[in-house]
């Protein structure tokens, strides 16, 4: 149906008696409105879902975070105890090398 379907109809059930459509009107706003409260606005239905689909995909993000950081800090861990793993990461990352070497890179 369309839009000015629904409008009419809307109008026809307002003006069914000077009294009736008083009383329907009287029931119809404070409906609407709590009904604009409780599911929009800022702090409705709506926006909760929102937010706690949100919290879940931030609780994730810190999960998978604090992963990544404990294998970053027991990789660290790991470089600064053995010199042999802060020269490979020193030549890898930074491509550092010692004099008269040479280095071939292949792809």
């Amino acid at each position: 149906m369309e839009m000015s379907g629904h409008l009419s109809e809307f109008r026809a059930w307002l003006s069914a008696g000077p009294k009736a459509g008083r009383r329907r009107l009287m029931v119809a706003v404070p409906a609407l409105a709590l009904a604009y409260f409780l599911l929009g606005g800022r702090q409705g239905l709506v926006a909760l879902v929102m937010s706690q689909r949100e919290k879940a995909k931030l609780r994730e993000e810190i999960v998978q975070l604090r992963s990544d950081n404990e294998r970053l800090r027991a990789e660290a861990d790991a470089t600064a105890r053995n010199p042999y793993s802060c020269e490979k990461t020193a030549r890898e990352n930074l491509q550092l090398m010692r004099p008269g070497e040479i280095i071939y890179r292949f792809q």
